[in-house]
């Protein structure tokens, strides 16, 4: 489904032809226009609503237009809209919820603009921020950049928000920049300097209040680099290869704050030393480090001695049937476990065609002391995914972050409950079916668990429909929303759809 009719639903609001029940919207007569964005309002990992950022119609001021802006609870129901006069080429990057105001990064290609807005649930505006950007930091925010880590509004709870961008091409440059949510604190901006690793870019773990954490990306693949921020100075604390002792360093993608203030962080690790992007690593890493970068303690989990115990795999990581394991999520809950996500491939050659298979998920569940609890495998369709002359890559994860990028895996998200007793992880699937003419069927699969349980629970939801177009959004914990358009009955129906959860 494209955006333009995803958004139709939110131009009727205005015409009031609506019926609206629990959980439920349909729409009649749905006229054409065109739309801007709507995305789900997280706090965390949690939906609290959607927002619609769409076009009205032209002002009547030159190269200006109407657009609305719409806020919905996460049941669907309206709770504010406010109509906006904008240049015609506006568009809306971001909107992010942090528990006490929603900020809205929107792009002015014609100013060559970026603007920060923060509003409060009826939309009042509280701030705003305007940050001149040039040609190259507009490509990076746009749906072309494919290549590098994305950029994101990174939520600090109550402190605020920080954005993170790519702004050009030397040595890979870019900014992060700190909007506190209290207007009496100053903000901070960073940008790359000399000093910096060149091809190197930041992205957010986790803080402690105090502290900022990132990693930082090398050709969109982590590495062993880790970044403190002093969230008041916005001075570097500390920026330093990840030396988990005298014989290994650490690739960290995950991290979060624990009670104490120190940061929880996994990953896998290296023999010291080791380039990254042309080896195999040795296992998984898990780890206790202070904000001054200092490792407190930590567990190795080598793949020939501890995780082969487990599940069948060489020194490599390579599980025997099964293919090598990439990494897409994390999540802790909150009795101090670490579930680790991602999905299987190996790389195949079919006639002279290279690339991966991509085959089953999988969830590698990590006790409190950092030990190995268990690797459970859930099997899903495989499907062949073309990579050329990548195929000669060495290290798995440097192929598999290609095929991540070229939209090659199933893996679409994660939701966790508010309390972090729960979580699900998503992905979408086809399955073939018809004996003469092959079709497919398209699938979301759904993997969940509570803390307390010791199984977990699986689904699939269908997408086969009669529509013209489909989308399927997150929603709250356990629910997906459902869109579908219905170009002949001009049509629109949203439904929130609960899962086994």
């Amino acid at each position: 489904m494209t955006k333009k009719h995803l958004l139709l639903l939110v131009a009727l609001l205005l015409l009031g032809q609506f019926q609206l029940s629990a959980q439920k919207l349909t729409f009649e007569d749905v006229t054409e226009i065109r739309l801007q964005d709507m995305a789900p309002i997280y706090q965390g990992d949690v939906v609290r609503g959607y927002f619609a950022f769409y076009y009205l119609d032209k002002a009547k001021e030159k190269y200006m237009a109407n657009f609305k802006l719409v806020l919905l609870d996460e049941n669907l129901n309206k709770l504010a809209e406010k109509k906006l006069v904008e240049n015609q080429r506006t568009d809306l990057k971001f909107g992010v919820f942090n528990g006490n105001s929603i900020m809205f990064v929107i792009s002015n290609p014609g100013k060559v603009t970026l603007e920060f807005r923060r509003y409060d649930l009826q939309l009042n505006q509280i701030s705003t921020e305007i940050q001149k950007i040039g040609e190259i930091e507009e490509y990076f925010l746009s749906s072309a950049n494919k290549q590098r880590v994305p950029p994101q509004v990174f939520t600090l709870d109550s402190l605020g928000y920080v954005f993170y961008n790519t702004t050009g091409l030397g040595g890979v440059r870019y900014k992060m920049r700190y909007l506190p949510d209290n207007p009496q604190k100053k903000g901070w901006l960073r940008e790359r300097d000399d000093k910096d690793r060149d091809g190197h870019l930041p992205a957010p773990l986790a803080h402690n209040g105090k502290v900022l954490l990132n990693y930082f990306t090398e050709n969109s693949t982590p590495s062993k680099y880790l970044q403190a921020i002093n969230l008041e100075t916005g001075r570097v604390v500390f920026d330093k290869e990840t030396l988990i002792d005298q014989n290994y360093t650490a690739q960290v993608f995950y991290g979060y704050a624990d009670a104490e203030g120190h940061f929880v962080i996994t990953g896998q690790y290296y023999e010291k030393g080791a380039n990254i992007e042309k080896g195999n690593s040795l296992g998984l890493f898990t780890g206790k480090m202070d904000e001054n970068g200092k490792i407190l303690t930590y567990k190795l989990l080598s793949w020939e001695n501890d995780v082969n115990k487990v599940a069948k795999c060489n020194k490599d990581g390579k599980f025997e049937g099964k293919g090598f394991i990439f990494f897409r999520d994390v999540v802790h809950t909150k009795d101090g476990k670490l579930y680790l996500a991602g999905e299987t491939f190996d790389r195949v050659v079919i006639g002279l065609n290279q690339g991966v298979e991509v085959r089953d998920f999988v969830i590698v569940e990590i006790d409190p002391d950092m030990s190995l609890k268990d690797i459970q495998f859930f099997k899903k369709p495989e499907h062949f995914y073309s990579t050329g002359g990548l195929l000669t890559v060495r290290n798995p994860d440097v192929l598999a972050n290609y095929v991540r990028l070229s939209g090659g895996f199933d893996y679409q998200y994660v939701q966790t409950s508010e309390d972090k007793d729960a979580f699900t992880f998503y992905y979408s699937f086809l399955e073939e079916y018809g004996d003469k003419w092959k079709k497919y069927h398209k699938w979301l699969g759904t993997i969940s668990k509570h803390a307390a349980d010791a199984a977990y629970e699986t689904d699939k939801i269908s997408l086969k429909t009669e529509a013209t177009s489909i989308q399927v959004l997150p929603a709250k914990p356990g629910h997906l929303l459902i869109v579908e358009y219905f170009s002949k009955a001009k049509k629109l129906d949203m439904r929130i759809e609960k899962f086994n959860y």
